[in-house]
């Protein structure tokens, strides 16, 4: 049997357990619908057919799926786990990192299967290098990360691989990888309930967290955001650095998402600084103190 052949039949047979498991096993409202609506067949062929889609798109999406898509052996997850554990070390070797503070290793399954992923799809059966995991982790990462810089995903995924051993979950994705931005390295337990403390002062009270916390963070993907060329037809309030109003011709950048309107260029705000500096070591308008959106 060829090596897809192979897959496709892991992946059905690993199908077909998981559907007798959720049935059987588990209270989700999402199969009592399918089942009462008579479509609960019609949905597991259909799965079943596009075992691809089932592994890339639904797996992910829905993590009831997570704990109990069994796509490989025990032992084969062990090769996979002893063959990362061997890159960690010589990692580890080469850099003298300590990473004594991030707690027990223990290594996911979702990062197992994505090894042994890739071991099947070479043709030659080998183990993949600690670059090639990454771009496989990235390729299927989270959505709430697909709009930060490549770059910073991908170290950002390195680091958990090769500290921890487990990704970050959904909802703390996008904290790990602006703590990165801030900080060259992902929290470990104590930095992440800081930094989650943190945000949360902000969102209560933005305006005296500004006063109390002087923490300089920078705003991501400064190049994305809106620009134009001002134009006689709309409205003038003025810049928010220099407060001079706008002329026509000069190139304008407007924050995401209140909306406020300031000069993009040094010589036509204050000469020696723009909304540019600011957004270098702040991520809220200057003037009402709105989280500057990073897509």
């Amino acid at each position: 049997m060829s090596t897809g052949a192979f897959r496709e039949d892991l992946l059905v047979r690993s199908l077909n357990t998981v559907f007798n498991r959720l049935i059987n096993n588990i209270d989700n409202s999402f199969l009592d619908e399918l089942r009462n609506g008579g479509q609960l067949e019609e949905y597991y062929n259909r799965v079943i057919s596009s075992p691809d889609i089932m592994r890339n798109r639904v797996a992910r999406n829905y993590s009831l799926f997570s704990g109990i898509l069994d796509l490989y052996s025990d032992d084969e997850k062990d090769l996979a786990i002893n063959h990362l554990k061997d890159l960690r070390d010589s990692f580890l070797l080469d850099t003298e990192t300590d990473i004594s503070s991030y707690g027990e290793y223990e290594i996911s399954d979702e990062i197992a299967n994505r090894i042994l992923d890739l071991y099947y799809d070479s043709g030659a059966h080998s183990f993949p290098d600690i670059d090639e995991i990454v771009n496989c982790l990235f390729e299927t990462r989270c959505n709430c990360v697909r709009g930060y810089p490549e770059n910073y995903v991908k170290k950002v995924i390195k680091k958990c691989v090769l500290y921890t051993g487990i990704l970050p979950s959904c909802s703390l994705y996008p904290q790990y990888v602006e703590f990165y931005i801030l900080h060259g390295k992902i929290p470990n337990g104590d930095e992440l309930e800081e930094y989650m403390r943190r945000i949360y002062e902000f969102s209560r009270n933005p305006e005296e967290f500004h006063q109390s916390d002087k923490c300089l963070v920078p705003t991501l993907n400064i190049g994305n955001l809106p620009r134009h060329i001002f134009s006689e037809n709309e409205e003038n309030d003025g810049c928010g650095i220099c407060q001079d109003e706008f002329t026509l011709g000069q190139t304008l950048i407007t924050l995401l998402p209140c909306g406020h309107k300031f000069h993009e260029h040094k010589k036509d705000c204050l000469e020696t600084t723009c909304i540019l500096n600011w957004l270098e070591t702040h991520n809220v308008c200057p003037l009402c103190k709105s989280h500057i959106g990073n897509n």
